[in-house]
């Protein structure tokens, strides 16, 4: 990508954001003049690693559920979302543990696969 279109995407970047900052906070960003930090900055603000954050975002991820005949690509975008999330308050989860939760969230329709992808395996992983 040519340096003109990198520079102009920055800038409707930036521009997007900033719409969306509250008017009472908006003078804090100000300053800050590229995406990456601006979002940074954004993130360092108002991610809260409290305990009880991290109990919602939790609750969030082991209650979730995917309903039948929806499209398992928009379940696994929210799954991974969840993880995003509780990986920017320091949360860790193994890795077996992700892979029975997203097992677990889905439909019983899915069960099949369930226990094909379980069954004999000496260890599990999201890949």
């Amino acid at each position: 990508m040519k340096d003109e279109t990198w520079e102009e995407l920055e800038s409707r970047c930036i521009s997007i954001i900033r719409h969306y900052i509250a008017d009472n906070i908006i003078n804090n960003f100000m300053d800050e003049d590229s995406a990456p930090a601006l979002w940074d900055k954004l993130d360092q603000l108002y991610i809260a690693k409290s305990l009880t954050n991290k109990l919602h975002m939790k609750r969030q991820l082991y209650k979730l559920k995917m309903e039948e005949g929806w499209n398992l690509i928009d379940h696994m975008s929210m799954f991974n979302r969840c993880m995003y999330q509780l990986r920017k308050v320091d949360v860790k989860i193994e890795e077996e543990d992700k892979v029975i939760l997203l097992l677990t969230s889905l439909p019983d329709s899915y069960e099949n696969l369930v226990t094909t992808l379980l069954y004999g395996k000496n260890a599990v992983s999201l890949e």
